[in-house]
């Protein structure tokens, strides 16, 4: 493949010169749009290393005959994937990333980087005996030697060869290429800085230039190529009915150098710490560790803690902004030098560890199939084991193809392998016939057929709820007959609101009204107040114990709230429920920063207005200013706990609002996840409103790339809404967690007790991002939520009855009989499960179908004989019946 690709690059003058030719193309005027290539320039290509300094002579720069002793210079320039065949004596070694990646056998051919690096061989007892005093992890200097950064794809439209820089991907920054296919959207979404070519079946169907957002078709692609790309000028004038290839780049190394803050000391917030010489680190699971044997090579890799330090090695653990880099550089068998000088570790991974990572992508997969079988999941076993085996086949083949030093294939092989395992590996993944899935979104349409592309996106990710940012920054996205509340300018003249209620709706999909209470607005930088609302209660706002009416979020927002105390202020806030429920069929109402601000400046809190003090003072008889109040005395105690009842108290209004108004309307609430904090410093007592009854779900912001983390915050708020309320775990799109971590994050929470997931933000989840991993995993099937009554009933033994029909997979004690017999005490469910619409009859409902699902448990346990089948099965009964018995209280805490 490089030779092919570096031919026609040589041929039609895109030609990258990477070591001593310094080859450019002067772009003429848009006009023209004629390229031309100036006169190649010489200058010898130097390295500097420990061992001495080279200069290369033109002749030995990427020759394809070695006939002379000397130092020769191999780059991607050179056409062909390994260095040339030499009878003399040599011994190659490979430059990447400023480093020395690997010193190769005696007399033995070596791969050429793709990128970002280079290869010498050294031919001769000399130049021999130069490159044996060279270690891997040595760093190198150069001069004359520019080493370009490949693409991971080539394309070949015609005969013009265009680099893609980026699959399904933002095309930015300026000067790139992407490629997008279906599974992007609709569109491109692209400006009209560039060219597009569309592409159907390997053929040119439509070219634009100036334009943009172009269609994708189902059965193609769209190449997206900016008008800064080297090759723009030659690709765009493509004509309709041209011939396109995409190809493959080759193999590549990579040299990744991280600093680290210790040695066998306490792992802090953000470290990247070296152990030695000890049994394990003793780390805790907030991180990721590689663990490296004597030898050094990387021979495990974990999220858990307390990695195991191999004998005479040693390990490396990454905490919180550490971790991305430790985790991107890992491959099994790749070199690892502890540099104790520069206070580095140097990780080397070379083109032949790409079937290691294949082999480990498949054993992941192996054992989450294994696992899923141990806990009983219902996932498509056969299809899955099935797959793997042809993916073992296929490590075979790569395996072949390094042994005839076939790299590229190898490479391509493995990659190929690598992502089909990784997709299964989310198949592995329990996906719930019921469960409530939801995103938060803020919504820039301004239209119909912008909203309805927005509902299909979240249709083909199985959403059953979309939380959609409705009063915020002092704004309304629909429209009001309401003093002070202004449409939203992000949605131009049209109605949001009302767009996304109808057409989610068609889908099946909830809306509820995602709104933040006191929080509205900003602090502009001329000192204004950014939002009508704002405006209107300027001699209203919530004060901080220094005096300050703003909330210093960064150095680019400094929010503003209302004071939540003033009479006027939690009467408008409750205006603008009041014209949300009576004008617009929301399916719920969600409360966010329904709070006090965080800390100001990390120090001071909020509550001191002179109205609050006031109220205080009445209430308590303490007539000390609240600022000299001693951390943990009694009079904090108490101001702190009247601050939580301003918060409370408003909870319960709205809650009584929407028992008034709208009592089949939900309401839930966004809250803060470490609850000590947001009890004690924001003001936030979550358990007080789920205990009184006020709130149907509850969401918690667990937001971490950490999963430990995520599972014991969402087991935590289970605990707090355990028979109360629902209670739906909020997770981070946002963030850099892996995408194999955010995979099983979707899944973990709901093993903590979680009865729904709820991503911030769609607007977040993109193929570049985390969509393969909630589409191929945790959301891959339909679900119903867990209060819809007969609709929840349904899907849930739709969920058993696909269980039962993997019998021979999944249950050994389970006879066709025993199986018929549970299949038939269903049917009478079925049969029954419809939705009253008294809310009276609605609870009666819950009552009766909890007395048959009991019925049908005893039919299940006498139906195997392995009463571990039985409880597997049993305890999908047991969630059903346990959200009957939440469903059945939230309707009696409304009526």
């Amino acid at each position: 493949m490089k030779r092919f690709v570096s031919l026609l690059l040589a041929l039609l003058t895109l030609f990258m010169f990477t070591s001593c030719v310094n080859d450019y193309e002067d772009t003429q005027s848009v006009i023209e749009e004629e390229s031309k290539v100036e006169t190649e320039i010489f200058e010898a290509p130097i390295l500097i290393t420990d061992a001495g300094e080279i200069n290369f002579e033109k002749e030995f720069v990427n020759s394809e005959n070695i006939e002379k002793d000397g130092f020769y210079l191999y780059t991607c320039g050179f056409l062909g994937s390994v260095t040339p065949q030499c009878e003399r004596e040599r011994v190659d070694f490979t430059v990447a990333d400023g480093y020395v990646a690997k010193v190769w056998d005696k007399n033995s051919q070596s791969f050429i980087p793709e990128q970002n690096g280079f290869t010498v061989v050294c031919v001769g007892s000399e130049a021999v005996s130069y490159a044996q005093k060279l270690e891997a992890g040595f760093a190198v200097k150069t001069e004359h030697i520019t080493t370009s950064v490949l693409s991971s794809y080539y394309a070949l439209v015609g005969d013009v060869v265009v680099t893609v820089d980026i699959i399904d991907g933002i095309r930015t920054p300026e000067g790139v290429c992407a490629i997008y296919t279906p599974e992007y959207g609709k569109t491109t979404g692209t400006n009209v800085y560039g060219a597009e070519i569309t592409v159907v079946d390997g053929t040119v169907t439509k070219v634009i230039t100036g334009a943009g957002n172009s269609e994708i078709p189902e059965n193609g692609y769209v190449i997206s190529i900016h008008k800064d790309h080297k090759a723009y000028y030659s690709a765009r004038k493509a004509a309709v009915g041209t011939k396109v290839e995409l190809f493959p780049n080759g193999p590549s190394y990579s040299v990744t150098a991280l600093s680290y803050n210790g040695v066998n000391s306490v792992r802090g917030e953000n470290q990247l710490v070296v152990y030695m010489n000890k049994a394990s680190t003793n780390t805790n699971a907030y991180g990721y560790e590689i663990s490296v044997n004597e030898e050094g090579k990387s021979v495990s890799e974990s999220y858990k803690g307390n990695i195991t330090v191999p004998k005479n090695g040693f390990a490396v653990s990454a905490h919180g902004n550490a971790v991305k880099a430790l985790e991107n550089a890992y491959t099994r068998g790749q070199t690892v030098i502890l540099d104790t000088t520069s206070k580095k570790v140097i990780i080397i991974n070379t083109p032949d560890l790409c079937i290691n990572t294949a082999k480990d992508t498949l054993d992941n997969l192996i054992n989450s199939f294994n696992q899923a079988k141990k806990a009983y999941l219902n996932i498509a076993y056969s299809d899955i084991s099935s797959a793997a085996e042809n993916l073992k086949a296929e490590i075979a083949k790569a395996e072949t193809a390094v042994s005839q030093g076939d790299m590229a294939s190898a490479v391509e092989i493995c990659s190929q392998v690598v992502s089909q395992a990784d997709l299964l590996t989310y198949a592995t993944i329990e996906s719930k016939g019921a469960q409530n899935r939801a995103m938060w979104y803020r919504a820039y349409e301004k239209s119909d057929a912008e909203v309805r592309d927005t509902v299909k996106k979240l249709a083909a990710l199985n959403v059953n709820a979309l939380y959609l940012e409705t009063f915020y920054d002092g704004y309304f996205i629909g429209y009001m007959d309401l003093d002070g509340v202004e449409h939203s300018p992000n949605n131009g003249g049209y109605d949001a609101l009302e767009g996304f209620v109808r057409i989610c709706h068609e889908y099946g999909i909830e809306v509820h009204a995602w709104c933040e209470n006191f929080f509205t607005g900003y602090l502009n930088n001329d000192g204004t107040l950014s939002s009508p609302v704002l405006q209107k209660f300027s001699d209203k706002l919530l004060m901080d114990s220094e005096g300050n009416e703003f909330y210093y979020y960064n150095e680019k927002a400094t929010f503003v709230f209302l004071n939540p105390n003033d009479t006027q202020c939690r009467k408008f806030v409750l205006n603008v429920y009041r014209e949300i429920l009576e004008n617009y069929d929301i399916d719920g109402l969600h409360l966010d920063y329904i709070r006090f601000p965080e800390l100001n400046y990390g120090k001071y809190d909020y509550g001191y207005n002179e109205d609050i003090i006031k109220a205080f003072s009445k209430e308590t008889g303490i007539k000390e200013d609240p600022r000299t109040f001693a951390k943990g005395s009694e009079e904090m105690t108490k101001w702190i706990s009247f601050r939580c009842g301003i918060i409370n108290s408003f909870v319960k209004e709205v809650f009584d609002l929407v028992c008034k108004n709208s009592p089949e309307t939900w309401l839930s609430c966004a809250v803060y996840p470490d609850r000590d904090y947001a009890v004690n410093s924001i003001f936030q007592d979550v358990k007080m409103w789920v205990n009184n009854g006020w709130i149907d779900e509850v969401f918690s912001m667990t937001y971490s790339g950490e999963n430990t983390f995520v599972s014991q915050n969402a087991a935590g708020y289970k605990e707090i809404c355990k028979g109360n309320c629902f209670y739906s775990a909020g997770l981070a799109a946002f963030m850099d967690t892996s995408k194999l971590n955010f995979a099983y994050q979707l899944t973990e929470v709901s093993s903590a007790g979680a009865d729904g997931v709820a991503v911030f933000a769609l607007s977040n989840i993109s193929p570049d991002t985390y969509q393969h991993q909630i589409i191929y995993g945790a959301f891959r099937n339909p679900s119903v939520q867990l209060y819809r009554l007969g609709d929840t009933v349904k899907a849930q033994l739709d969920y058993i009855k696909a269980m039962l029909e993997q019998s021979d997979v999944l249950f050994d004690s389970l006879s066709e009989t025993g199986k018929q017999s549970v299949l038939d005490a269903m049917e009478s469910l079925y049969s029954n499960a419809t939705v009253p619409e008294d809310a009276f009859d609605k609870m009666a409902y819950c009552t009766q179908t909890k007395t048959s699902l009991s019925g049908l448990k005893l039919t299940v346990k006498n139906a195997f004989s392995d009463p571990d089948e039985a409880k597997a099965v049993n305890d999908e009964l047991d969630i059903l019946i346990y959200w009957l018995d939440l469903t059945n209280t939230r309707l009696n805490a409304k009526n």
